[in-house]
């Protein structure tokens, strides 16, 4: 599986990244100037193994912190990708992003997505086209799933051959059941094998139960920002400014401790140093999510075997 580091975060996360060869998202909407440079970078260094993601950036403009007129910026979005397709692995298309399972409930998110997605596809160089994928949200019905995964391009016959999923609301039993549902729609349809980014998700341990293709993280700067570590699903406190905070881990048992602490070395960082300085958390989140997806393992087993009648 891929893991996607979202964002762009510190100079010393950025460098830590391209250490280790790590896959890098951005958005097309918010980091784009890093984008460009991600794209010179991929172009200088044809030898580089990470993958290049670019998000479009709807989620900004669904929250108001981009005010587009929406086909406007989705002609800006096909140049974009018109001119970058050959240093970049994926586009995600400009979709409509519903807020909260309550909020505008007469929009119809997936047909507006839908409608983006086909108006891209149309004027996007033909060799680039796979690399743009239709994006299906959770609270959507899954007819549009469906739909998704029995489309045909009209002049080629050939399936979609990526596709984002976006659990984004709900607790882990909430996101289990809703990707057992999608997977289950996947599985027993003619597109059984279809790639499949899981946007946002950074449960691990969901991650493991599902065959999905990639996911996408923007924990590795958040959590450090925030005075934490990550280390598997469990954000560990750690900032000397949250001492008081019992969830420190200067706050916890001796065991405790020294297990956080056995992490940190084996990572090449003291408790103190990651207590002191922020970049420091990040390069330590990388590097223990960089390992995650080095041994990563699926677990799925709930295949739907297809009738042969």
């Amino acid at each position: 599986m891929d893991l996607y580091f979202a964002g762009s975060g510190s100079k010393e996360g950025q460098e830590e990244i391209k250490r280790l060869e790590c896959n890098q998202l951005l958005s097309y909407g918010v980091n784009r100037a890093d984008a460009y440079k991600w794209i010179e970078f991929k172009r200088e260094h044809p030898e580089y193994k990470g993958k290049l993601f670019i998000d479009s950036g709807a989620h900004s403009i669904s929250t108001g912190v981009l005010k587009v007129d929406i086909y406007e910026y989705m002609d800006g979005y096909i140049d974009f990708i018109n001119s970058t397709g050959d240093a970049v692995d994926i586009y995600a298309e400009l979709d409509d992003v519903p807020e909260d399972e309550n909020a505008d409930k007469d929009r119809d998110t997936f047909a507006n997505s839908w409608k983006y997605y086909l108006y891209m596809i149309e004027r996007v160089k033909p060799e680039y086209r796979d690399k743009v994928i239709p994006v299906f949200h959770f609270n959507e019905d899954f007819k549009g799933l469906d739909m998704i995964l029995e489309y045909r391009h009209p002049d080629t016959g050939k399936p979609i051959p990526y596709i984002g999923l976006a659990p984004r609301f709900g607790s882990y039993k909430v996101r289990y059941h809703w990707l057992k549902e999608a997977f289950e729609h996947i599985k027993s349809s003619s597109n059984p094998d279809v790639k499949t980014h899981a946007f946002g998700c950074t449960i691990l341990r969901l991650l493991e139960q599902f065959p999905v293709t990639s996911a996408d993280s923007a924990t590795w700067a958040i959590a450090s920002a925030f005075g934490n570590v990550r280390i598997g699903d469990h954000s560990i406190t750690i900032s000397d400014r949250t001492t008081d905070k019992n969830t420190n881990v200067i706050n916890k048992n001796p065991a405790f401790q020294e297990e956080v602490e056995k992490i940190a070395k084996k990572h090449g960082f003291t408790l103190e140093e990651l207590a002191e300085c922020p970049y420091k958390r990040q390069v330590m989140t990388i590097r223990e999510l960089k390992e995650w997806e080095q041994n990563y393992r699926c677990t799925y087993s709930n295949i739907i075997k297809k009738d042969l009648w």
